[in-house]
């Protein structure tokens, strides 16, 4: 009976250390709902797990710290030689990244005052990564420069839905009036009015409105994106 408990035992744990290394995050890029945080995941050629994030907040303040993880935790010294101690819990939709009670202000040693970072951040579908969005548009700008509008077009059309939980707002903005404008010279003006009127409200505030209700860095960015959805809306229009 003696070997049946170590036998027993063994395989304990050996589901330990199973459960103990699923738990870990897998490398990669994950991304927060909204798209202003991005988790990097590494693996070392030595078998260390290392992280990175990078994290945007209100008026282009910024978070930025890294890592290694083991065992689903970090601890990273500040200046005051105290730690931001970090959990990562990993479930299906992505990866938790979440701060100790009690380090709270530690943590705040790598962000700005308007920056935040922690919560979940999403493992992106396929073809929503950053650098994968980018080179969409870039891929779209090509082509409506060289006049393939239709082309244009089926770069964006699916890109919103698929990507729309982690990419900004901002962004997603410009995308919208990209895709807007194309399908004004395909002579779909009802598909361009389509696209815009989530934006309609930002086109109908005054400069001065948009100024007073952002931050200044994102009052000039949305500033920019209404001038453009205002134009974009007349040619819809025909006029």
């Amino acid at each position: 009976m003696q070997w049946l408990k170590l036998l027993g035992a063994a395989a304990t744990l050996a589901l330990s250390t199973t459960a103990t290394l699923a738990a870990d995050p897998a490398p990669g890029t994950y991304i927060n709902e909204g798209g202003f945080g991005v988790l990097e995941i590494s693996r070392a050629a030595d078998g260390a797990l290392g992280f990175g994030i990078e994290e945007l907040g209100a008026n282009a303040h910024t978070c930025s710290l890294g890592g290694e993880i083991r065992d689903g935790k970090a601890e990273l010294a500040t200046m005051e030689n105290e730690s931001c101690r970090l959990t990562f819990r990993v479930d299906k939709a992505g990866v938790h990244v979440e701060q100790h009670a009690d380090d709270q202000e530690q943590c705040r040693y790598f962000c700005g005052a308007r920056a935040y970072f922690g919560g979940l951040y999403l493992r992106p579908p396929a073809g929503c990564a950053p650098a994968e969005v980018a080179a969409t548009r870039k891929r779209f700008k090509q082509l409506y420069d060289q006049r393939k509008h239709a082309e244009a077009a089926a770069q964006l059309d699916s890109l919103l839905p698929r990507c729309e939980r982690v990419i900004m707002d901002i962004d997603r903005g410009w995308i919208e009036s990209d895709l807007a404008i194309t399908r004004h010279k395909l002579g779909d003006d009802a598909g361009c009015r389509a696209i815009l009127a989530g934006r309609a409200e930002l086109a109908a505030m005054s400069d001065e409105e948009i100024v007073d209700s952002y931050p200044p860095v994102e009052g000039e960015l949305y500033g920019r994106l209404a001038g453009a959805v205002r134009t974009n809306l007349k040619l819809c229009a025909g006029r």
